[in-house]
């Protein structure tokens, strides 16, 4: 059986499933892609899962992120169970199928007892941190500093060390939420995706309700991107490089300034943390599915 999951990038969520599966499924897998296990991601309409030629693709935790083709759901797929109400909804599935993200296992593991050593944490979507230097502007606003890229041990770390997690991550939030550190969702870019981030919170019976920030730009390059689409690509590449260098230096001029006074004051909401008994209850229903595949597949892969 082969653990499927984006392996191409940095991104914390995906890497997650590295950690807790072959944990938790010792010695079950290997890289034979005609039994095929599909965990931790928005995995439903993409590539990675809808192109799969494995005679059993197994979902287990998957979700959908309301973006690539329409999912087709055909006699290969067992679904033992998916992220959230939403996507079960929208793959007409029971809702006996919602559970939540398999992220929530973590509860499972044992972690040090680390000091609480940041007040507050931020920690971006990995593609904004692309964007801008979020990390000079927590330094500025007093915030610890985690990047989605880092080693997803770090970051366990990270969150573990922190009193209060402030994401844009959806990750950052389930795994603070999961390790019992309070969480405040922000939201800075059009491509943070509130279906997911609702299928999830309305699974730990939790709303989310983020800060809005303004989506800003330090790179000429992600900013010739965005006048690009706001032009419809009319402008030639000169005015298009002049517009976006103009961009920036304004950004960093005026913008700047303004998100850190208002990067101060998201300190002052109420965090968010699901009921005590919540993420138990859902992380023992989560290993007792896991249960079940590996009791049914330890015996037809024997």
């Amino acid at each position: 059986m082969k653990l499927c999951y984006f392996d191409d990038n940095v991104n914390f969520g995906d890497a997650l499933n590295a950690t807790i599966f072959p944990t938790l499924l010792a010695d079950f897998f290997d890289e034979d892609p005609s039994v095929s296990f599909f965990g931790i991601g928005s995995l439903f309409g993409l590539p990675l899962l809808e192109n799969s030629s494995a005679v059993r693709k197994i979902i287990f935790s998957t979700g959908y992120g309301k973006y690539g083709v329409k999912p087709r759901i055909d006699s290969s797929y067992e679904i033992m169970c998916v992220r959230g109400p939403l996507t079960a909804e929208y793959l007409g599935l029971d809702k006996s199928m919602a559970v939540a993200d398999g992220a929530l296992l973590l509860s499972h593991f044992s972690f040090p007892s680390y000091k609480k050593t940041y007040a507050f944490s931020y920690m971006p979507h990995w593609e904004s941190e692309t964007r801008f230097d979020w990390a000079g502007l927590c330094e500025q606003a007093g915030y610890h500093y985690i990047s989605p890229m880092w080693h997803k041990d770090r970051i366990l770390e990270e969150i573990l060390k922190s009193e209060v997690i402030i994401t844009e991550a959806m990750h950052g939030a389930i795994v603070a939420d999961t390790l019992r550190v309070p969480w405040i969702p922000v939201k800075g870019y059009k491509n943070i995706s509130e279906f997911k981030w609702q299928d999830w919170t309305q699974s730990i019976q939790t709303t989310y309700n983020p800060v809005q920030m303004p989506p800003l730009y330090s790179e000429v390059k992600e900013a010739e991107k965005i006048i690009q689409v706001k032009t419809k690509g009319m402008l030639g590449n000169m005015a298009t490089q002049y517009l976006a260098k103009a961009f920036v230096s304004y950004q960093k001029s005026f913008k700047w300034k303004e998100t850190l006074r208002q990067f101060s004051d998201i300190k002052n909401t109420k965090p968010s943390l699901s009921q005590n008994g919540v993420v138990t209850s859902l992380a023992d229903e989560l290993r007792d599915r896991l249960e079940k595949v590996k009791s049914k597949y330890t015996t037809i892969l024997s």
